[in-house]
């Protein structure tokens, strides 16, 4: 269990696909600061982006763009996750990703996340992610036009934990 990717996990919330009903936009209710990264987890988030961009041009989707406000919320899921030591979706006080993106003010007509726990390098957690259908249909979204990639440290035996929101703004 060292690698853990959580397949049936994937969520997508888009108007129209039989998913989650697109979110009213509500008033900005949170903050949208960006946390301290240090330079080693910057870097894996910006490998993640660049592997998952390869993956989209491979199938004719243009390249996903950081987002700061995305990368804020990717920030609180995988720090949420590893205090916590639990790989999921949700936050710790129950938060699926729509309120969670609601709560740093993105407002969104499409949304998706992909986790993920025990990969050490940025290649092994995108080949998961690929690996797994509900994962790689996130990847392969071509709706989906921005991203934000954080990884956060813990203690436990999986000792990182992986969030990669994707979005397209409303």
């Amino acid at each position: 269990m060292k690698h853990l990717i959580m397949p049936l996990c994937a969520l997508l919330l888009a108007s129209g696909s039989g998913h989650a009903a697109t979110p009213v936009a509500r008033p900005y209710a949170g903050t949208s600061t960006a946390p301290a990264v240090d330079r080693e987890m910057q870097d894996l988030a910006n490998q993640v982006i660049a592997l998952i961009n390869v993956q989209r041009q491979q199938v004719g989707c243009p390249p996903v763009r950081p987002n700061r406000i995305l990368t804020v919320a990717a920030h609180r899921q995988s720090d949420d996750m590893a205090s916590h030591h639990e790989l999921r979706h949700e936050s710790s006080d129950g938060k699926q990703l729509g309120p969670r993106l609601d709560d740093v003010g993105y407002v969104y007509q499409n949304a998706a996340e992909n986790v993920a726990a025990g990969q050490m390098t940025a290649p092994e957690a995108v080949r998961g992610w690929m690996n797994s259908p509900h994962h790689r249909v996130n990847i392969v979204d071509c709706a989906l036009r921005e991203t934000g990639v954080a990884i956060a440290r813990s203690t436990d035996e999986y000792e990182l934990y992986w969030t990669q929101i994707f979005g397209t703004l409303l």
